[in-house]
């Protein structure tokens, strides 16, 4: 991402990306998802706080990936990976 110089254009493309894989076009391994997860989650609700960020239910309407596939499992190992930051 180094070549794309403007930030607008580096959001947009994220948000394209996110938009793929959230719609199944572009599938990842489950190891991805959680990861990806994990930075979203970071980059919208900032370090975890064990005051506000209690078990799942602060990312549980959010979508990490095709609905099909986002399970309790998925949304404990992104809030694992959450905690770590």
């Amino acid at each position: 991402m180094d070549a794309i110089k403007e930030d607008l254009t580096r959001y947009y493309l994220c948000l394209q990306v996110r938009q793929d894989i959230v719609s199944g076009q572009l599938p990842c391994s489950f190891h991805i998802y959680v990861l990806l997860g994990a930075y979203i989650v970071q980059s919208e609700a900032g370090n975890h706080s064990p005051t506000e960020h209690v078990d799942t239910e602060y990312i549980r309407d959010q979508p990490f990936a095709p609905q099909h596939l986002q399970t309790n499992e998925m949304l404990q190992k992104i809030v694992e990976l959450h905690k770590l930051n």
